[in-house]
C-alpha cells in the first residue's frame, strides 16, 4: 500500500511540475522576444535565443510614446503609490484609535 501511494506521489509530482513548465514557457518567450529585433520577432518564433542579441526595444520603450517618456509613467506611479501608502496609513491609525477606545 505504501509502495503504491509513493507511486502515485510521484506521478502528480511530474504532472504538476510539466504543468508549471508549460504555464511559464510564455512568459520565458516573451523575455527572450524582447531581445530579438523588432521586425523578427514572429518569424523567428521557433528560435528561442535571439539571433542578433539587441537591447534597442528597451531604449524604444524608455523613449516612450507621443512624447511622454517612460521616466512620466514611473514618476506618476511613483506619486499614486507614495499617496496610496500615506492615505493607508492615515485611516488605518484612525481606525486603530478608535477600536483602542
Amino acid at each position: 500500500m505504501k509502495a503504491k501511494k509513493r507511486t502515485g506521489t510521484i506521478i502528480y509530482h511530474i504532472l504538476v511540475c510539466g504543468f508549471g513548465l508549460l504555464m511559464l514557457y510564455p512568459l520565458f518567450w516573451m523575455f527572450m522576444s524582447s531581445f530579438k529585433d523588432t521586425n523578427t520577432i514572429f518569424t523567428t518564433a521557433r528560435s528561442l535565443i535571439p539571433d542578433p542579441f539587441t537591447l534597442e526595444n528597451y531604449a524604444n520603450g524608455w523613449k516612450g510614446f507621443a512624447g511622454v517618456s517612460f521616466a512620466t509613467f514611473f514618476k506618476n506611479s511613483l506619486f499614486v503609490a507614495v499617496l496610496g501608502t500615506i492615505g493607508t496609513l492615515a485611516s488605518s491609525a484612525c481606525v486603530a484609535f478608535g477600536f483602542a477606545r
